[in-house]
């Protein structure tokens, strides 16, 4: 895992050695829903997520605005009000 900060942005980098899915598309109604995880999901809900995919594994970046200082809250873009709404 790698941190860094670039200006109003935090940038987190990690790197694991197992191999990519692509996610499946969306199920047609009254298809079962394929059991995954809920990562890119999460994710993509706080931050701009980049995902590298390899032959030697993954690379996922997350690119997050930073709080203003003496703010106790984060950057506000709408997309934890999206994610709420997917439930």
């Amino acid at each position: 895992m790698h941190v860094r900060a670039d200006g109003d942005w935090a940038e987190i980098t990690l790197r694991e050695f197992g191999r990519w899915r692509e996610p499946p598309p969306e199920p047609a109604v009254g298809d079962p829903v394929v059991p995954r995880g809920r990562g890119l999901l999460l994710m993509s809900a706080f931050s701009d997520v980049r995902v590298e995919p390899g032959a030697n594994g993954t690379t996922v970046t997350l690119r997050v605005p930073r709080e203003r200082a003496g703010s106790a809250t984060p950057a506000d873009d709408g997309r934890l009000e999206t994610l709420a709404s997917t439930g």
